[in-house]
């Protein structure tokens, strides 16, 4: 029971979108903004990725990198319409929308849709409205999972593509940046087992054997990486002895002057770029905004979302008419929901009980370990009650990643409550996120 509670009271919490996600997140924002904490220490910052640090110094101080992966073959309309005209037309087409996946599958709209291939992805354990989730995947015709456990998302495969564990595989140059750039590379430790490949290793054979191999300019890791460093031996022989590759470029923050004196120090090219306070301010005038300088009202957005225009507290609801909301998050001990099986973590936290203040559990005669329902108009599951004065009383708090209805992984399935059941799929206006605040009923049993 220490071990336990041990790790409940270590976890992360953050996993807290509400419809207001984009309201939210853009008050984050505008708060750094009129408080002059941008480009300054200690504020938010953009992330000296190495085309920008090279542009400052005036010359080619970083390596940059090939983009090795090939353009989308086709430009059809998207199922989740995110980017298209609609309530997703600010989403990025990168991401998409997952919530919005389901009802397209179970309409066939706008298309008619026929299998779907899954890499590391378990929706029915990660995405809102699981019900609604498999009851469209029951009408595909074929589905195909790329994983390295046999999910509860691989449970309803068709194919199943056994993937390397990170300690087993090798990977192309990954993209850092904060203050400064660096690049990281992950090595294999151990030789794959069974003859297993990388999800990029899968998807790069499957395209060979669909005739589609021209696309990619590489035909395995080591030719990736070659590719992308664009033959700098220096960089793949740095990347390969010690997984990371940093350049020894000053931090640098644009407005803070003792931060640009030190980069021009180094790069005298960059002193063309000064202004009067010493600083690279022409770097926040320069924006991808119609005036090219940061915008607190948006007109593109007021036309498709009246009143959306300007900050303002819209969606604030978190409850919908019930008494409590529930809230999610994730556990320093497991990785979202893929590690619950894993008999060493399994031991450490093997459960998520619904966090509730002593006040809370009193008004419904609930004591530590009972268990009782969460309710709401979307389902009604069965949890155990954690109680603790580390939650305020009209809040519930729960980890993610439990719930599995999974009968091969045999030590977690069944185990703990799976509290996307508790979730719509309606998503957070403007920004398309999931939401994952919602609210519920306590019934004792």
């Amino acid at each position: 029971m220490k071990l336990l509670l041990n790790a409940l009271l270590i976890g992360d919490i953050k996993q807290t979108t509400t419809k207001a996600e984009y309201q939210r997140t853009r008050a984050i924002l505008m708060a750094n903004i009129l408080m002059g904490n941008v480009e300054k220490e200690g504020g938010i910052y953009f992330a000296k990725i190495a085309e920008r640090v090279n542009a400052l110094a005036k010359e080619d101080i970083v390596p940059e990198l090939d983009n090795p992966y090939p353009r989308p073959l086709v430009n059809e309309q998207r199922i989740d319409q995110a980017g298209e005209m609609g309530a997703l037309r600010f989403v990025s087409k990168r991401h998409g929308s997952l919530t919005a996946i389901p009802e397209a599958i179970i309409t066939q709209t706008p298309y008619e849709i026929k299998g779907w291939f899954l890499t590391r992805h378990n929706p029915l354990m990660t995405v809102a409205n699981p019900q609604k989730m498999k009851e469209a995947m029951e009408q595909l015709e074929f589905i195909v999972v790329n994983d390295i456990y046999l999910s509860d998302t691989a449970m309803m495969a068709d194919v199943v593509l056994p993937e390397v564990t990170y300690l087993e595989r090798d990977e192309g140059i990954s993209k850092n940046a904060y203050k400064s750039p660096y690049y990281t590379m992950r090595n294999r430790i151990v030789e794959p087992l069974h003859h297993n490949k990388s999800a990029i290793e899968i998807i790069r054979n499957l395209a060979e054997r669909m005739g589609l191999g021209s696309y990619y300019p590489w035909k395995s890791v080591p030719e990736l990486r070659v590719y992308q460093a664009k033959g700098n031996d220096v960089l793949l022989e740095t990347l390969l002895k010690r997984g990371a590759a940093t350049f020894d470029v000053p931090p640098l923050l644009a407005l803070e002057p003792t931060f640009v004196e030190h980069f021009c120090e180094r790069y005298p090219q960059s002193r063309i770029w000064l202004d009067k306070q010493g600083t690279f301010s022409h770097l926040l005038q320069k924006l991808k905004t119609p005036s090219g300088k940061i915008e607190i009202y948006c007109e593109e957005v007021e036309k498709l979302f009246k009143g959306y225009g300007v900050p303002s507290n819209v969606d604030m609801d978190v409850k919908q008419g019930f008494p409590y909301v529930l809230t999610s998050g994730k556990s320093a001990v497991h990785t979202n929901g893929h590690t619950q099986n894993i008999p060493y973590l399994h031991m450490l936290l093997s459960t998520n009980p619904i966090w509730m203040h002593p006040s809370t559990a009193k008004v419904h005669g609930l004591k530590m370990g009972d268990t009782f329902y969460l309710e709401n108009g979307i389902s009604k599951e069965k949890a155990t009650v954690f109680i603790t004065e580390g939650i305020r009383p009209d809040t519930l708090f729960t980890y993610m990643g439990f719930g599995h209805d999974a009968p091969a992984l045999k030590r977690t399935h069944g185990k703990g409550i799976n509290s996307s059941k508790l979730l719509s799929l309606e998503s957070a206006t403007l920004c398309g996120a999931m939401i994952t605040n919602v609210g519920v009923n306590i019934i004792k049993i």
